[in-house]
């Protein structure tokens, strides 16, 4: 992702933007969102291929759930 960002950074455009608080704002909060995503899916993941299911999963499948939200996790 940092190496995303250093690319955009040769463009006027994307460095005029970025001086904008909101935008610089959004940017982190998706980066942030990005990494929260990641683990989680990276964490069911290593679960699954262990074998085990954890007790949030187990409750939502009973409940009808997929992830105990009443989300799809894809």
């Amino acid at each position: 992702m940092c190496l995303y960002f250093l690319d955009l950074l040769q463009y006027e455009h994307f460095r005029r933007e970025i001086v904008n608080l909101q935008c610089c704002k959004f940017i982190d909060d998706q980066a942030i969102l990005l990494w929260q995503h990641y683990t989680r899916r990276r964490t069911k993941l290593l679960n699954i291929g262990n074998g085990s299911v954890n007790q949030s999963d187990q409750a939502a499948s009973q409940n009808g759930a997929p992830n105990g939200m009443g989300q799809k996790v894809t």
